[in-house]
Parts: C-alpha cells; sequence; structure tokens
C-alpha cells in the first residue's frame, strides 16, 4: 500500500512539473526579481505529498505566484505561512483548493516587529467550570488531558487571544474566541495536521480585527493573506455563472471567430478565447462567452481532434500519416510505444523521469485526458 501510495505521489509530482511548463504565462507575469523566489517557493510546494495529490496542478502554481508576489516564504523553516487543501464547490462539483494559514510563532514574529507580544491561551471545560490557560490553579492543571484527542474535543472551548503593548502606550488587550466559530470557518480543511494551526490562524485573525491598534503598527499581514485565499475561491467561484449547456460545437465556434484573428483553446468542458479578445468584446459576448478568471469563455462540445485522441485504444491501429524511424526508434529505446490515428501520436509506457527528452522532440502532456501527445506534423526529429 505504502508503494502504491507514493507512486502516485511522484505521479502527481511529475504531472506538476509538466504543468509548470504547460502553464508559463503564470510565472512570465511575476516581475523578473521575484522569479527566483517563485522557484524556491514552487520546490517546497512540490515536497507537500498531501497538497499535490490532491490539488489541480494550475490552482498550485496559481496560488504559489500570487504568494510569491506578495513577499511570502512558504518555506517551513522559515515559519511565515503553510498552504493547505480546503474543499469547495465549483459548478455543483466538490474540488480541493489550496488555502494559506500563518503558523503561531509566524503570527507573533509578526506582532513583534510591530512592537506587540501576542499570546494565545487556551480555555477548557473542567468539570462545571471554565478556565483559561492563562490563570489556571495547579489543581485545574492537573484535571488537563490534552494528550488525548477526544477529551479535548469534548472540554475545549476556545481560546483568549492576548495582546500587550511593549512599547507600553496601549493597555493590554483579550479576546474570546469560541470553538463554534472555528469549526466553522474550518468546516471544509481536509489535513487535520494543520487543524489546529488553522483554528489559531482564525481565531488571531478575528480578535485583531476588534484590537485597537495605531495605524502604523497594524499586523497587515492577515489582510494580504486573506486576499489571496479570497481570490482562490473568487476565481473558482467564477466559473458557476457559466451556463455548462454547449451551445454551439467547439469547431463552429472556432470557425466563426477565426475571421477576427481569434483562436480558442479547449480545457475541461469549455472553449477559451485567445487574441485580440478585447477588441471583439461585444462579438464575443453576443455569441455567449463570459469573462471568467480574465479570460473569455464559452461550454462548448470537445473538439474533434481531442476526441478522436480519447477513443485510440488500440495500438494496432493503422496510422493515417507516416512517423519519422528516428522518432520511432527514440522512444522504443527508453521503453515507450505510441500509437496513431489523425496523424497524432499518443505515447504509452512509463514516462517518468522522460518528460525533457519527451519536450523536446514535441511531445506535450495534457492534464485533462491524461496523457502525452503530439501531433506527426510537429515531431522534431532528434539529432545525435
Amino acid at each position: 500500500m505504502q508503494t502504491q501510495q507514493l507512486s502516485v505521489v511522484d505521479q502527481r509530482r511529475n504531472e506538476l512539473t509538466a504543468a509548470l511548463i504547460t502553464n508559463a504565462d503564470l510565472v512570465k507575469a511575476l516581475p523578473v526579481n521575484v522569479q527566483e523566489k517563485f522557484k524556491q517557493n514552487f520546490l517546497d510546494m512540490v515536497t507537500q505529498d498531501y497538497l499535490i495529490s490532491t490539488i489541480n496542478p494550475r490552482e498550485i502554481i496559481r496560488f504559489t505566484a500570487n504568494l510569491t508576489r506578495a513577499g511570502l516564504s512558504i518555506n517551513p523553516a522559515d515559519k511565515e505561512v503553510y498552504v493547505v487543501p480546503f474543499n469547495t464547490e465549483v459548478r455543483k462539483q466538490k474540488v480541493m483548493l489550496p488555502q494559506a494559514i500563518i503558523p503561531l510563532n509566524g503570527i507573533q514574529e509578526q506582532a513583534f516587529q510591530k512592537g506587540f507580544f501576542l499570546r494565545l491561551y487556551a480555555v477548557y471545560k473542567l468539570g462545571d467550570e471554565f478556565a483559561s490557560e492563562i490563570n489556571m490553579t495547579r489543581q485545574q492543571q492537573a484535571m488537563l488531558n490534552t494528550v488525548n484527542p477526544k477529551w479535548v474535543n469534548d472540554n475545549f472551548v476556545g481560546f483568549d487571544v492576548v495582546l500587550i503593548d511593549l512599547q507600553k502606550e496601549l493597555p493590554e488587550q483579550t479576546k474570546f474566541i469560541e470553538i463554534s466559530y472555528m469549526r466553522e470557518v474550518t468546516k471544509t480543511i481536509k489535513d487535520i495536521r494543520f487543524q489546529l494551526q488553522t483554528w489559531r490562524h482564525k481565531a488571531v485573525r478575528r480578535a485583531l480585527g476588534d484590537f485597537f491598534m495605531p495605524k502604523g503598527r497594524k499586523i497587515d499581514i492577515f489582510d494580504e493573506v486573506e486576499h489571496l485565499n479570497d481570490n482562490i475561491l473568487k476565481e473558482n467561484e467564477a466559473f458557476t455563472d457559466v451556463d455548462m449547456t454547449p451551445l454551439k460545437s467547439f469547431e463552429e465556434l472556432q470557425s466563426g471567430l477565426a475571421p477576427l484573428g481569434i483562436t480558442l483553446s479547449f480545457n475541461d468542458g469549455l472553449a477559451i478565447a485567445n487574441g485580440n479578445v478585447y477588441a471583439s468584446a461585444k462579438t464575443l459576448g453576443q455569441l455567449g462567452f463570459k469573462v471568467v478568471d480574465n479570460n473569455y469563455v464559452i461550454a462548448t462540445t470537445t473538439p474533434a481532434i481531442e476526441a478522436s485522441l480519447i477513443e485510440v485504444n488500440s495500438v494496432d491501429e493503422q496510422p493515417t500519416y507516416p512517423v519519422s524511424p528516428e522518432i520511432e526508434k527514440l522512444l522504443q529505446s527508453i521503453g515507450l510505444e505510441l500509437q496513431l490515428k489523425d496523424g497524432w501520436v499518443k505515447v504509452l509506457g512509463n514516462t517518468n523521469g522522460l518528460e525533457d527528452r519527451l519536450y523536446s522532440i514535441g511531445i506535450t502532456y495534457r492534464e485533462k485526458e491524461q496523457v502525452w501527445v503530439g501531433h506527426v506534423s510537429k515531431l522534431i526529429i532528434p539529432t545525435e
């Protein structure tokens, strides 16, 4: 079981690496001076097995780019921000999306830089009383059983968030955040390893909303992180406004828009307009396109080329176009086979570790179908 699980994670890691190439637009949009930081953040991201095995590669890349643009590090050693998977609903389907949380020591560091000392104290129900760790008696401390998850679940009632002004300009401030609030705002978290950290993040964020702090000393990292979290949700929820009933076939749309200099790409049941779309915004709107994530999209049928690609099931099919013997020889030498249909090559076999070789001869990875494909006319004959 463990070997199988590792192979799945390795496969997802390879898919994520391939997706980095196909989604290069997200990286190129970053300022040049932060692209190196993106690389480090991306490397840290792909080490988080649970995250990469549950979230769409493009979402991971986009979220990493946004975190980098905000100047945040996801390196666990820096303890600035953790990225955890949350469950949400898009197009009436459950999907996993990344969300950023700030660990307690990261929160305390941010507070210290602004001249504050921030503490969290757990509050428990002990018999008929409620007691906070901030002022528990020895007798009450002896009643704690925090190593027992069931006991904690039955008796933990919230946090006391305490903010102390080290510059002594403000009095000490305390806010109690109840467990029902934290459970409600974290109910879609899927990695329980980060549950406590997520509760702390949400508790402190809410408390800081009530605490008074001078304008120049506000702890604004929460605003940055929650802005990123809200954006990833809004970008995906925007697709719920798209009617997923195809009005026209992909070929009809492509033919009608070609005279305007607009080409179409296809992804997950949607046609995406490319080119000078702003000059043709009115026409696109009349055809039923909607703007989602800065793209003009419309529901459509699967393109005939992709449909025929998916239908390739037999290695014995007669190819419509010949394939260069050099390319066939190369694929065979690295343990791969190919299928052909209507001029499209589909690669079969274990491609792990061979991604660069495939890209070098014009084979690309299609995430939706999870296949490596290329058109015969665009394959590059390898040179010695």
